[in-house]
Order: structure tokens, then C-alpha cells, then sequence
């Protein structure tokens, strides 16, 4: 179990990303019980970085009142070219069932805990 947050709380995350060859890091959040993949980003979908280094992006407002007890794992993604254009066609609120191809989940960077 990760940190614990009250519900629409910010989750800012910060990390740290080498290895990415001309590809992108995406995070991508997820219900720990499974559910869809949703890309994260206040401005709307984009990578968190574009070259190795640190990174930062926030989720806002995760979760409501009905996800209390609930977890929320963060997942980096490094994206190719088509997995980058799949994400940043995704639009507010929507989701993925699962990472699109080209994308490779990297291990797991973060998870919250709704109370």
C-alpha cells in the first residue's frame, strides 16, 4: 500500500527516467483491482518527459467519495512513436483497457491509497 489520500486530492509525482532512445515516459494510473488505464497529465495527455533526466507531473483530483478504500497504482510507460499518437489522442476522461501497442510498462512507481 502506497501514501494515503482523502478523495480528489493531488498526487504529484516525480521520477527520474534513462534509457529512452528517442522515445517518450508516459504515466498511466489504474484502479489496483483492475479497470482501465488513464494517461496522466493536467494539460491533457503528453509525455512527462521527451529525453533521460528527472521528471514531474501532478494527477489531480484522484478519486471520489465511492473509490474510498481503493488503490491507485502509477505505472511509467515508455512509448514509441505509435503508442505516444495512440495516448495523445486520448481525450478527457477517457481510458484504454490496456496500454497500446508500443508501449512498455516499466515497474511500478507509485500507489496511493484513498480514505
Amino acid at each position: 500500500m502506497g501514501a494515503e489520500i482523502t478523495p480528489r486530492q493531488d498526487v504529484p509525482l516525480v521520477g527520474s527516467v534513462t534509457g529512452l532512445d528517442g522515445n517518450t515516459l508516459w504515466i498511466l494510473s489504474r484502479h489496483e483491482d483492475g479497470g482501465s488505464y488513464y494517461p496522466v497529465g493536467a494539460a491533457g495527455p503528453a509525455p512527462v518527459a521527451t529525453k533521460d533526466g528527472p521528471w514531474t507531473v501532478t494527477d489531480e483530483g484522484v478519486g471520489d467519495p465511492s473509490d474510498r478504500g481503493s488503490n491507485v497504482v502509477y505505472y511509467p510507460v515508455q512509448a514509441n512513436a505509435e503508442c505516444a499518437k495512440t495516448l495523445s489522442n486520448i481525450h478527457n476522461y477517457d481510458s484504454l483497457s490496456s496500454p497500446p501497442q508500443g508501449c512498455t510498462i516499466l515497474p511500478s512507481l507509485r500507489s496511493v491509497q484513498i480514505k
